[in-house]
């Protein structure tokens, strides 16, 4: 059955199959590639290095290729790591009208989302604050909602909530647990001990010499030791 499975197959060695309900870490050494691999999982064709991992990489959804799926961007989005990125317009209400518009939401299912929205407690004044005022972690809550918003069945997240500490924390939770009960997928890029233990399992990005990638999966014990804490 390949109903909502991602396949990625690394250098022609074994197949890794994530499941709708896995929450999945996706771990690494500086500059292994972690922030291009999610962009290449997210069908982000030339955004940050992604050319490279396009020669070594095979990532099939249902399937399919995710490169010959033409509405793909509809079930997969990215949460980048500068959340200025993700950002069009000057407050987030505009961003959220503007995505509803492109994907065609009706104002029922509008409200459906804006209530979904609310599961996470964050201040409604973040949807009509300019960007320019905002700090850090308000922008990184800003870009998060902007991509959930639009309901994406597979979501990945790159370093999303790091300016956000022990908050930060307390929404990684929340998404996790909204993820495995509606049988979606979730990808974490992180580098923290704490956010790796709430997954089920590790992707280890790993570059050797001749930048040849190999992907790695891991228990999350296994992971626990390759990752540092938030203290460290």
């Amino acid at each position: 059955m390949t109903d909502g499975v991602i396949r990625i197959k690394c250098n022609k060695h074994e197949t890794i199959e994530v499941y709708p309900g896995d929450v999945v870490a996706i771990t690494g050494e500086n500059g292994a590639g972690k922030s291009s691999f999610a962009g290449f999982l997210a069908g982000f064709n030339g955004h940050n290095n992604t050319d490279h991992f396009r020669s070594q990489l095979d990532i099939s959804y249902n399937g399919a290729d995710i490169n010959n799926i033409s509405d793909y961007h509809r079930v997969c989005s990215l949460v980048l790591q500068i959340p200025q990125d993700g950002l069009l317009f000057s407050y987030l209400e505009k961003d959220i009208s503007f995505g509803f518009k492109n994907l065609g939401i009706s104002e029922e299912e509008k409200t459906l989302r804006y209530d979904a929205m609310k599961r996470f407690d964050i201040d409604d004044y973040i949807y009509t604050k300019k960007y320019s005022t905002m700090c850090g972690g308000e922008l990184e809550k800003a870009a998060f909602l902007s991509i959930y918003s639009q309901n994406p069945r597979i979501l990945i997240l790159d370093e999303a909530f790091n300016m956000l500490g022990v908050e930060g924390k307390l929404l990684y939770k929340k998404l996790i647990d909204i993820y495995r009960k509606d049988k979606r997928i979730l990808f974490i890029v992180t580098h923290d001990k704490a956010v790796t233990k709430m997954c089920d399992y590790a992707l280890k990005l790993d570059r050797s010499k001749g930048n040849m990638v190999r992907i790695t999966k891991q228990g999350k014990e296994e992971a626990l030791l390759n990752t540092r804490s938030s203290e460290d």
